[in-house]
């Protein structure tokens, strides 16, 4: 897996952004104004980064229209140690064992 220049710069972008439990609460609008990229380059990105797990993309309990994104806690984690098993339990419940699956981890 190889990323672009303009990939890297939106996946260090989104890890900026991260909050507890791995967090980003940002829409696909608000990058592409941030960084000066367009919303369609944008949304390339992020199904990339989502199709080589190192971004998760759920649907929003609250608002179907949106998607809630995390940083794959493979990576790193923001939060409490037990916080992290309860969350990576219920993923790989709900995806899967390898929806944590990162490319270079192969």
């Amino acid at each position: 897996m190889i990323l672009s220049g303009g990939e890297y710069r939106v996946l260090f972008y989104l890890i900026s952004l991260v909050g507890y439990q791995n967090f980003i609460g940002i829409d696909i609008k608000s990058i592409g104004e941030n960084l000066g990229m367009h919303e369609k380059t944008i949304s390339k990105v992020i199904t990339k980064l989502v199709k080589y797990n190192i971004v998760i993309k759920m649907e929003n309990l609250n608002d179907k229209r949106r998607n809630d994104y995390f940083v794959n806690m493979d990576m790193f984690w923001k939060g409490s140690p037990m916080d992290r098993s309860k969350v990576k339990k219920k993923l790989e419940g709900k995806y899967g064992k390898n929806v944590l699956e990162l490319p270079f981890q192969k």
